[in-house]
């Protein structure tokens, strides 16, 4: 009876891990599957808080200090600060959290950021984190994407950032 038990356990902690590993997996690379809130060529509205009129590019960073996906994201937030700056685009960082510890958050690792709002404050409709929002400066959205991203897509990301 302890063989069997002990077995029956074993299976249940193996499944259990696998369906883990496997949501972790389906949810890591682009997700989610489903076609992002501002597409390209749609519209965002300028509110002061945002500031689109502040430069030729704005990179709308959705993040949250608890989301592992943006936790797990912050080696390319990096690289995406350095290439924003030389190609003179913005980052304006938006959270569900308070302003000052999204802002705390990204800061201390190193991702320097023009400003942090709260997601009502501007203006932007952001349902998950990480999203990542590039505008310009009429407010015409160039392209979004949701989720941790590929090494293509973050590749694509910081060409565009520079300015490329």
């Amino acid at each position: 009876m302890r063989i069997t038990l002990e077995r029956i356990t074993n299976v249940v902690v193996i499944a259990s891990c696998l369906f883990v590993v496997g949501d972790i997996l389906y949810h890591r690379v682009d997700s989610p599957k489903a076609p992002p809130v501002y597409a390209a060529g749609s519209r965002i509205k300028d509110v002061p808080a945002l500031g689109l009129k502040n430069a030729e590019r704005t990179i709308i960073l959705a993040t949250s200090s608890s989301c592992h996906f943006c936790v797990a994201s912050l080696p390319f937030y990096r690289r995406l600060a350095i290439a924003a700056k030389h190609g003179g685009t913005r980052i304006v960082a938006v959270t569900p959290e308070l302003p000052p510890a999204n802002r705390a958050f990204l800061e201390s690792n190193d991702v320097p950021i023009d400003a942090s709002l709260s997601i009502p404050q501007s203006g932007v409709s952001v349902q998950q984190t990480p999203t990542l929002i590039l505008v310009r400066r009429d407010g015409t959205v160039i392209n979004s994407w949701l989720g941790q991203l590929s090494a293509e897509k973050e590749g694509q990301i910081l060409r565009m950032a520079a300015g490329s």
